[in-house]
């Protein structure tokens, strides 16, 4: 059975049996359009992955073969070939891990494809509170996720996308677009912002029981909150937060160029992990980030400082922010 995932010109086919197309579906659909498809025309210019195969019919095609090995996930072997653009994943463990890593392989070659064309990719999450589109960057543990989830609580939410955005800035408007990536949540934040799990978790991670973290699919996490999901929005505002020991958040405007500054910070030359393999065969040029386009969009650069211990205080002050700054909601 093969089934094209596509977003705009960047496309991948993925050949697979009916019971992970159907689970792997379920959580791309809301972030590319796909097809079922037929026939050698489909395949002439589209990147393929297949999963039902032997390890000894990919050594027949003669495709290179790499083993991946992410602790604390199970290693992986994939063979691939850049010519030929095929790649085998050989899928030994259980079906969750089976489908988890089939979205993978899917989001990075779509990811690579977009590389090419006018967007670029940043380390960071993305909402749309009522008519605004409101980005978070920064490095890790930064307060990206935790900002995002306090949001989650206070109504007209919709989810975007956590640690991955690519934001496309060749039309009138910047647009942010969302990413079927898994978002991991120290269980920490789950316990400042009051969350009781409701549903069931379908991340294989989950299955080790750690005390740390707990992994959602962006499906699932939208469910959790009782939000809808969203693949696109314009951008409107761009966040850095910090976690700071601060009585009560803290939210400056960025002139263009401190705002710039951050900005370069936060783009990912690299859109994803465990990819140097695939990188010779796409392009190496790194788009340039117009950084005037965020100026002539009267896109607001802030910094947040807020406490870890009342991350509702950081949302509240950034909503109150936005409004102050005239940017009223519909």
């Amino acid at each position: 059975m093969y089934i094209k995932y596509y977003r705009d010109n960047s496309s991948v086919i993925l050949e697979s049996d009916e019971k992970i197309i159907k689970s792997v579906t379920k959580y791309l659909e809301d972030f590319f359009c796909y097809c079922e498809c037929n026939g050698n025309s489909f395949f002439e210019h589209s990147w393929k992955i297949t999963t039902n195969k032997s390890a000894q019919y990919f050594e027949k095609l003669n495709l290179m073969k790499i083993i991946i090995k992410q602790s604390p996930e199970p290693f992986m072997t994939v063979y691939y070939s850049g010519e030929k653009k095929i790649i085998g994943l050989v899928l030994e463990n259980s079906l969750a891990w089976q489908v988890q890593n089939v979205i993978r392989f899917i989001r990075i070659v779509i990811r690579l494809q977009q590389k090419e064309d006018e967007t670029i990719f940043f380390h960071g999450g993305f909402i749309k509170y009522k008519n605004k589109g409101i980005c978070f960057l920064g490095d890790k543990k930064c307060g990206k996720t935790s900002s995002i989830l306090s949001f989650l609580r206070k109504g007209n939410v919709s989810f975007i996308s956590n640690d991955d955005v690519s934001l496309n800035v060749k039309g009138p408007e910047i647009i942010g677009f969302g990413w079927p990536r898994s978002i991991v949540v120290r269980n920490d934040t789950l316990d400042k912002l009051n969350v009781n799990l409701k549903i069931k978790l379908a991340h294989p991670l989950n299955e080790k029981h750690t005390a740390d973290v707990t992994c959602f699919y962006p499906k699932e996490l939208c469910q959790q909150f009782e939000v809808p999901l969203l693949s696109e929005f314009k951008v409107d505002y761009v966040v850095f937060p910090e976690f700071k020991n601060t009585e009560y958040p803290i939210i400056q405007k960025l002139d263009h160029i401190a705002g710039s500054r951050k900005l370069q910070k936060n783009i990912q030359s690299v859109p994803g992990k465990y990819i140097d393999f695939l990188l010779p065969y796409f392009s190496k040029n790194l788009k340039e980030l117009n950084l005037n386009k965020f100026k002539e969009n009267d896109i607001c650069l802030i910094s947040l400082n807020q406490s870890f211990d009342d991350l509702n205080a950081g949302s509240e002050a950034l909503i109150k922010f936005i409004e102050q700054e005239g940017k009223s909601y519909d």
